[in-house]
């Protein structure tokens, strides 16, 4: 390894596991740095006419560069400083396989200013380190003259309004020029906020500088405009603030809930539904259903995704025979487990329900169904970011609801079977806790709790067969469903306030039949499809019960 600390170098040349080192007034003219060979330049030293082909150097605390720098072959120059030790270089060139890096004197809490009169950037540009904190010394870059077509990597807190800046005199008309700006997930920024990156005098085309992917602040999503003379950071979808991919999977946890929710009292209404249809009923039933199915295209302010499910549910119930008609209450249990897809990524979610329930039948086939439920919910994702950095979150929470349905079944013949006509009203409150996503990059989401009322209108029509050994019912239902709260829900990126709604209607409706054999046996399927302002729905059903 070969060393200078000498006052004067001329046109030495460091090889690989070489290091030139020049300190205070030192100078070095016609230095070529060669792959491996490393070269520092303290305080007023000075470097002139030197070539960085393949190697290290570094610039820093006011160390300066006079006539021509040329950084090839993936070379690397890196510059240190201060606010109040400015490195100044006269002409650099970096190709486009070398860095320039411009870096912060770890030491001293200042920003950062290195100042070029020529540069020529075909490379890549990259301002201090990849990581931020919240007490990041930010850089500017001050340029006379810039030319080439190269990547600029920097920061930004668009929160604090505060940020790495590049400043350019005169930019030149063939300059086409890249910038990535670092996510920063944890930044309690607004869509209204906006921040300066690129500073001229001379102006320029707005295709001059470009991003090389869509920037996340906090939840939102930032392009770039030109402002003037200026290029300026502005919050995506006309100033709204597109959400990160991050945060709609997270806020999509409200959804979530919300669906597996009424999947669940759905399918357990239908149960009862079954037991109303039975003939020659025993005290006591054991019964177990499985449903898989397909939820898609929620709408609302966190965009659309799919989500396919399946459950199972089982449970107990007692027949307890009364002068006006017949009781029946019960338990049940149930776990349902989906895979949420969204357009960056994909999730999970388990629930875990059990509930009481009782359907009361008088002898004019009027009935009331009521049916209490707990319900806890986990959800997790993982996502892709605009970087394509893997980001995840998980949350629970718990909820409760009581769903209330009346009708009466009206047969077209005396004998209580064949043709039928069945009217439904259902009501169902559902009450969800809140919880708080935070996710690996930073960006917190709090999740309020909500209310949702749902309310239905049905008509069954059906054909129902009991005078057999096996008897059998077909039926085929349609219905308006209409959520009546569900509105003014918010949850918050890093403590900045979003609304989300449920409030909407849609069309349900179903195709089924069920059969028992001895009297003991009974099985059913059903095809479910709903269609709405907020998401459609199919989903098919299949159970058994067991009389004893």
């Amino acid at each position: 390894m070969w060393s200078a600390y000498t006052p004067t170098a001329n046109n030495a040349t460091i090889k690989q596991g070489g290091t030139q080192v020049l300190d205070t007034n030192g100078q070095a003219i016609g230095t070529v740095v060669e792959r491996g060979a490393k070269q520092y330049v303290y305080k007023t030293g000075v470097i002139q006419d030197t070539k960085v082909e393949g190697g290290y150097s570094l610039l820093k605390d006011g160390a300066i560069s006079k006539g021509s720098l040329a950084v090839t072959n993936v070379g690397t120059l890196a510059v240190e400083g201060s606010a109040n030790q400015v490195s100044t270089i006269e002409n650099a060139t970096i190709d486009a396989s070398s860095l320039l890096s411009l870096e912060n004197n770890s030491s001293l809490a200042n920003d950062t200013f290195v100042n070029i009169t020529n540069l020529a950037n075909d490379g890549n540009v990259r301002f201090g380190s990849t990581s931020l904190t919240p007490n990041t010394d930010y850089i500017t870059l001050n340029v006379d003259n810039l030319s080439g077509s190269g990547l600029y990597t920097m920061r930004a807190d668009m929160a604090g309004q505060q940020g790495d800046l590049l400043n350019v005199n005169q930019l030149s008309a063939s300059s086409q020029n890249k910038l990535s700006i670092i996510n920063q997930g944890s930044a309690a920024t607004k869509p209204t906020d906006t921040l300066t990156v690129v500073k001229t005098n001379s102006g320029g085309q707005a295709n001059q500088f470009t991003l090389d992917h869509a920037v996340e602040q906090g939840g939102y999503l930032f392009k770039l405009r030109q402002a003037g003379n200026n290029w300026e950071l502005y919050a995506a979808q006309g100033g709204s603030g597109g959400k990160t991919s991050t945060a709609l999977a997270a806020g999509n946890f409200l959804n979530i809930s919300y669906l597996m929710n009424y999947v669940n009292t759905q399918s357990l209404m239908q149960r009862m539904g079954d037991l109303r249809s039975e003939n020659g009923a025993k005290e006591v039933d054991f019964w177990v259903r499985g449903f898989t199915g397909k939820l898609n295209s929620f709408s609302g302010n966190l965009g659309g995704f799919d989500m396919d499910y399946r459950g199972t549910q089982m449970g107990i119930d007692k027949l307890i025979s009364l002068s006006s008609g017949s009781l029946r209450t019960g338990v049940s249990v149930g776990y349902t487990d989906a895979d949420p897809d969204y357009k960056a990524g994909h999730g999970s979610a388990k629930s875990y329900n059990a509930g009481l329930y009782g359907t009361y039948v008088d002898n004019s086939q009027f009935y009331i169904d009521t049916l209490l439920k707990y319900e806890h919910i986990k959800n997790n994702f993982h996502v892709k970011d605009t970087q394509n950095n893997s980001v995840s979150g998980n949350a629970k929470s718990a909820g409760y609801g009581l769903s209330v349905e009346t009708g009466k079944r009206f047969y077209l013949q005396q004998t209580s079977q064949g043709v039928y006509l069945e009217p439904q009203a259902q009501l169902n409150y559902m009450h969800q806790e809140g919880d708080t996503v935070h996710a690996s990059n930073g960006l917190k989401v709090k999740l309020s709790d909500y209310d949702s009322v749902l309310g239905r209108l049905s008509t069954a029509i059906g054909y129902e067969v009991k005078s057999t050994a096996n008897p059998v019912n077909v039926y085929f239902k349609t219905g308006y469903v209409r959520e009546f709260m569900g509105n003014n829900i918010n949850y918050y990126l890093n403590d900045v306030k979003e609304k989300h709604n449920f409030k909407g209607n849609f069309w349900d409706n179903e195709l089924g039949v069920s059969t028992t054999i001895n009297k003991a046996h009974t099985f059913h399927a059903d095809l479910h499809y709903a269609k709405g302002s907020r998401f459609d729905q199919q989903q098919i059903n299949i159970g058994y019960r067991y009389q004893f």
